[in-house]
């Protein structure tokens, strides 16, 4: 317990490990995933663009389909924490699918 300057037993601070955990933790769901798309950190978001439409973005196909980023260092994983979310706002790398409109003859 400490005392402040009155004389009066104050509140144990926060040290910087638990302030940087808990920041962390604003970030990840409880199973360690990605509440937002960790690439915007990087790149920048491209506005009204998702990630579902991206060249980079594949998936895995296990009993369901697991999406991945190629941008990601962790894209080997096959865990959730290397999960890409589809519907996450596109990063400033983001090159949009070419559509084949080319009509087979």
């Amino acid at each position: 317990m400490t005392i402040d300057l009155f004389g009066e037993p104050s509140a144990p601070q926060e040290t910087k490990l638990q302030r940087a955990r808990s920041k962390r933790m604003q970030k990840r769901n409880a199973d360690g995933s990605w509440k937002i798309n960790p690439m915007l950190a990087l790149y920048g978001e491209t506005p009204q663009k998702k990630c579902k439409t991206c060249v980079h973005l594949y998936y895995k196909q296990f009993a369901k389909k697991y999406h991945k980023c190629e941008l990601r260092n962790n894209m080997n994983k096959t865990s959730s924490v290397s999960d890409h979310r589809v519907n996450w706002p596109a990063c400033g790398n983001y090159k949009e699918e070419e559509v084949n409109t080319k009509v087979p003859q």
